[in-house]
Order: structure tokens, then C-alpha cells, then sequence
């Protein structure tokens, strides 16, 4: 009998550290740093020729501040997300350039995009619908978007990681797909 009881409170135990997630749990475990920086394999799936593009490259941020997204292979670009605007260049060449404070649209789109790739969950809270599950440090959230804003940048998101993100796969309306592993 007292075997059946352990037992019991033991399996309750295991069951109660794993369940479903909360953006305060998420605050907790991921603590993203101030400055981070690394490497990245990024893989488009594009639905309507059934493929897939695979890019790699570097990647840092400054919370806050900046976001310097490198792609190295197969075509050398960089992508710099600000709180006042986004810019896009390939090889040297300015190809985008949006400006926050003229375009709300654009800072909106960029300020949801930003809190993905930087793990700020108290913006996220307001834009989207969390649900996944913890175990310890090993952690897997589901956003949906909540608002239209949000429906513009993705339809889901997954992501993933032990700590620190790891994985960010980005479901897009039309069946596109991006994942993304940090390292």
C-alpha cells in the first residue's frame, strides 16, 4: 500500500514539473542575455514548387537595440532590424530600407518580428496565443497570432530550446515554412 502511495505521488510529481506553458515560465527559463551572438541554418520550404532553399550564416543582437542577420551561403546578404526601421543589403547594395517612424505598418510588423528573434515574451503576450509545455530547461512554445498584425508575420510559430532559443519554425499563410536552428 505505502509502495502504491510513493508510487503515485512520484508519477503526480513528474506530471506536475511537465505541462502546459506560461509566458512567465518562458521569461524564466529562456533569460535571453543582453548581447548574444552565433551561427544559424535556416531552411525555406515554398509549398507551390514543393522545394526547399537552405541559407546559412551569423547572427547578433543587442537587446533593444539591434538585430544583424547574416546570411554567408549560398548568397551573401544582411538584414539589420532596428527599433526605428529594417534594412535589407546584398552585396553591398541597399535592396530595402523601411523606416518605423513613416510606416506603422512596417514598425508593427517589425516590432512582433523583433520580440520573436529576441525572446521578449511580454510583447509577444499581447499579439499572440502561447501554448506548449516544459520539462525542466527543455521547453516548446506554439504562438498564434491573436490580432491581424501579428496574421501578417505568420500563421504559427514553434519554438524551441533548452535555455536558450534554439529552433524558430515559422509557418506562413500560404503554406510556406521557414525553420531556423540557432547555434
Amino acid at each position: 500500500m505505502i509502495r502504491r502511495l510513493l508510487l503515485a505521488a512520484l508519477l503526480m510529481l513528474s506530471f506536475n514539473a511537465s505541462g502546459e506553458i506560461s509566458f512567465s515560465q518562458l521569461a524564466q527559463i529562456t533569460g535571453m542575455p543582453q548581447k548574444h551572438a552565433g551561427s544559424f541554418v535556416q531552411q525555406k520550404y515554398l509549398q507551390a514548387v514543393d522545394a526547399s532553399l537552405e541559407s546559412s550564416g551569423v547572427f547578433d543582437y543587442e537587446r533593444g537595440k539591434s538585430i544583424r542577420w547574416e546570411i554567408l551561403e549560398p548568397i551573401r546578404s544582411e538584414l539589420l532590424m532596428t527599433p526605428d526601421g529594417v534594412s535589407d543589403q546584398r552585396n553591398g547594395e541597399q535592396l530595402l530600407q523601411l523606416d518605423a517612424g513613416a510606416n506603422p505598418a512596417a514598425a508593427a510588423l517589425g516590432e512582433i518580428l523583433f520580440a520573436l528573434l529576441t525572446a521578449d515574451w511580454e510583447m509577444l503576450e499581447s499579439h499572440v496565443e502561447l501554448s506548449g509545455s516544459v520539462d525542466g530547461e527543455n521547453w516548446h512554445a506554439v504562438l498564434e497570432p491573436l490580432d491581424q498584425t501579428a496574421g501578417l508575420v505568420f500563421k504559427r510559430v514553434e519554438l524551441s530550446g533548452s535555455g536558450l532559443l534554439e529552433k524558430i519554425v515559422l509557418h506562413e499563410s500560404g503554406g510556406d515554412r521557414t525553420t531556423i536552428v540557432l547555434e
